[in-house]
């Protein structure tokens, strides 16, 4: 059997943190090749981080664990100012240098991932070599009014892709409504999960506290609680939902019996310095940390002293950072907006969208009932390792890929 030569796209490479396309691909990439030793893995992005802004001195080339990156030079390194936020630099990659990496790299598949970059997406689509299958991810986000224009792109898109993958049920019915996916070619497999062996400390810390109750007054000194540590990973920004979370929190501490604390991980997107000055008003400075962006080494840690998790984004696509805390046996709280809120079946609190009384309400009880919030825990885990792993995503995806390349064969 021939090496099969893959090449993910994306804007942004490698991963600086859990959750997100970058990590997805990561972790995918990861257990494709362990699925299928052959497979050659390359992934075509760009000299910029997220958001798009141009990082000096990384290689044009290099090889990582998963994959060999290949980096598309642009000119000018500032991008346009398309929108307010928009997720994809917008600035110049010229297709002839295009045209040599797909002839260096000569793809049998290529395989788009995120629905933003499309004028990267059509460039490969008219560049490809005959008989390349095209696979698309769009990881469907909501049609805001910055968005609206990517309808038309990634309905050509959806129409030359030999198979579209979708994370969750929403995200098949949205794909077909908005891009007009043909259902013949849509492949339903969900994103999986880093699962450790060890469920984590918050979870050993809870069950422990579960059973303070029957100990022996003789056995232990009585002592003042640690604190309830919730924990928010994602970028700061606006879409995320920090500010409304630590204003929500504010709501819930009057009901609180034990200490909390809430902790903001992320990289700063714009709402880190709004969201220290609202630290300040609401006076919660030794309440609430703000860490910014850590190393995955550093974030596991923050996992491992978590006992529950909240965010409330303004959407997500399939919510990977929520199947993440569940899977270390951490508890969650989110509300209903985006498609990844529906896959939260078990292990979960979610709210009506925004809804401050109802999320402060479940936030008292996290907070104050140990024996809730590890039941929750373990439902939590429970969940996401009967249901999400790389391994089964691997073997949807080499499905998918199949199907792809026997209909290019077919064409």
């Amino acid at each position: 059997m021939s090496a099969l030569r893959l090449v993910f796209v994306t804007p942004y490479y490698p991963p600086a943190h859990l959750g997100g396309i970058e990590r997805a691909i990561e972790r995918l990439a990861l257990a494709l090749r362990a699925a299928r030793p052959d497979l050659r893995v390359t992934v075509l992005t760009t000299h910029y981080s997220f958001p798009p802004r141009y990082v000096a001195g990384l290689p044009g080339r290099e090889q990582r664990p998963e994959a060999t990156v290949v980096r598309w030079p642009a000119r000018p390194h500032t991008p346009v100012p398309l929108f307010p936020y928009y997720s994809c630099p917008v600035t110049w990659f010229g297709p002839a240098r295009l045209r040599a990496i797909v002839r260096d790299v000569r793809p049998d598949i290529v395989h788009f991932v995120g629905d933003g970059w499309a004028w990267a997406h059509l460039a490969l689509l008219a560049l490809r070599p005959p008989g390349t299958a095209v696979v698309f991810t769009p990881s469907f986000h909501r049609m805001t009014p910055s968005r609206q224009w990517l309808r038309l792109p990634n309905r050509l898109i959806c129409r030359q892709a030999d198979a579209t993958i979708v994370l969750t049920p929403q995200e098949w019915r949205d794909v077909q409504a908005v891009y007009h996916a043909s259902p013949d070619r849509l492949h339903l497999v969900p994103w999986g999960v880093d699962a450790p062996d060890d469920p984590g400390w918050a979870w050993q810390r809870a069950a422990a506290g579960a059973r303070m109750e029957f100990a022996s007054p003789a056995c232990a000194m009585p002592q003042e609680p640690d604190p309830v540590r919730i924990l928010c990973v994602g970028r700061l920004g606006r879409h995320k939902g920090q500010r409304w979370l630590l204003a929500t929190f504010a709501r819930a501490r009057a009901g609180f019996r034990r200490p909390a604390q809430l902790v903001f991980v992320g990289k700063d997107e714009g709402d880190g310095g709004p969201l220290r000055e609202d630290v300040r008003r609401l006076g919660l400075q030794g309440e609430v940390d703000i860490l910014g962006e850590l190393t995955d080494d550093a974030l596991e840690e923050e996992y491992a002293h978590a006992d529950g998790f909240a965010l409330f984004s303004q959407f997500e696509a399939f919510g990977l950072v929520f199947l993440e805390a569940m899977a270390r046996g951490i508890p969650v709280l989110t509300h209903r907006l985006g498609a990844g809120a529906a896959l939260l079946t078990a292990g979960a609190v979610v709210t009506a969208p925004l809804a401050r009384e109802e999320a402060a309400a479940a936030l008292v009880r996290m907070v104050n009932d140990d024996t809730w919030r590890l039941d929750l825990g373990e439902a939590a885990r429970a969940l996401v390792r009967g249901r999400f792993s790389w391994e089964r995503c691997a073997i949807g995806t080499l499905l998918a890929y199949d199907a792809a390349l026997a209909r290019q064969a077919g064409n």
